[in-house]
């Protein structure tokens, strides 16, 4: 009600009705559409303001933030512990999913950054790189597969666990088996950790990041599959709204930059 009562004395000062209340739901009208390019220039500006002239330390609101599994399991915390540390009073709001989810997130204004896999190409957002990850294929050590260079054919006949129907890694597995090879994966699981798990078990094989599970390979639970063409790498990218003043997601992009521990010296693969 509170609410409610704030847009129409909003309305009565403008002189213009900002919603159509003909239906059960309101929409926004022309002017209510006009006026939020208004509001979010006057947020920026105001947010701007805070950052630039204000003390940092008395910085306060919720910063709502997207990422992948793989940034939640290794360098989250170092960039969480940053932002802590630089903006004691802020709030960050953690969101892990998969990239469809964490790119719509971004587009319905749900979150205000996302650290996704993949530049962000084509998509209408500033992109930070925040480097790259070797992926390769592996199995489970106890199915004591061959020694050799596999192919993307000899590998199409192994049982496969994919992360998701519109992940990022699915992407990239079905580049990399060619669109000739029609494959269907033989288990889903959107957790790079239970499809490791999954991998381990003997399940199928699985596409995994090599740095996080060179251990396993080293144990013998896990064999890495040597392929020609070698498996790719997978570029990450934190993307935040293209509008006229972002200050506080340039520096947020900023910290995962110096917080990942991804590799910036090779390119990425660009899967979006």
């Amino acid at each position: 009600s509170t609410v409610s009562a704030r847009i129409q004395e909003l309305e009565q000062a403008l002189g213009v009705p900002l919603f159509d209340r003909a239906t059960r739901r309101p929409y926004l009208t022309a002017k209510g559409r006009e006026l939020v390019a208004y509001a979010e220039r006057t947020l920026d500006l105001v947010g701007e303001i805070k950052l630039k002239v204000g003390s940092e330390q008395e910085l306060s609101g919720i910063v709502r933030m997207g990422v992948p599994e793989l940034v939640a399991v290794t360098w989250l915390p170092a960039f969480a512990a940053m932002v802590r540390k630089r903006f004691p009073k802020l709030v960050l709001q953690l969101e892990v999913a998969l990239n469809p989810d964490l790119i719509a997130r971004l587009h319905d204004g749900q979150s205000d950054i996302a650290i996704v896999a993949g530049t962000g190409a084509g998509l209408p957002f500033r992109s930070r790189y925040l480097g790259s990850v070797q992926f390769a294929w592996m199995a489970s050590g106890a199915m004591n597969l061959p020694q050799k260079v596999w192919t993307p054919q000899e590998l199409s006949e192994l049982p496969m666990i994919y992360q998701g129907p519109e992940s990022a890694t699915r992407k990239v597995m079905r580049q990399w088996l060619g669109s000739q090879i029609d494959h269907e994966p033989n288990s889903i699981c959107n957790s790079m950790g239970g499809i490791a798990s999954l991998t381990m078990a003997g399940v199928g094989i699985g596409f995994l990041a090599l740095p996080f599970y060179a251990d396993h390979v080293a144990s013998g639970k896990l064999q890495r599959l040597e392929t020609s063409p070698a498996s790719p790498r997978m570029a990450f990218s934190a993307l935040y709204p293209e509008r006229q003043s972002m200050p506080m997601m340039e520096v947020f992009a900023d910290l995962a930059a110096q917080a990942s521990t991804f590799d910036f010296e090779e390119a990425g693969d660009g899967a979006g």
